[in-house]
């Protein structure tokens, strides 16, 4: 996995710190939306070791094939 993705996700992870609020999701390439993590778990539900998913608080969802130790 390259750097700059392990880097966004280890940010990403941090966001669980801040206070529970969520906007809505970005309608155009380029916008941000403030946010905070729901819930982190493997892309697999109940499968170690098959990726990472991250769930947020206005909907959105991000998964990777890889194991992201930096979110977990």
């Amino acid at each position: 996995m390259s750097y700059c993705k392990q880097l966004s996700t280890a940010v990403l992870s941090f966001a669980v710190c801040l206070p529970t609020w969520a906007g809505d999701l970005p309608k155009r390439v380029g916008d941000c939306a403030d946010t905070a993590i729901k819930s982190i778990t493997t892309r697999l539900e109940g499968v170690p070791d098959s990726g990472s998913a991250v769930s947020f608080e206005n909907g959105g969802y991000q998964v990777g094939y890889d194991r992201v130790p930096a979110i977990e």
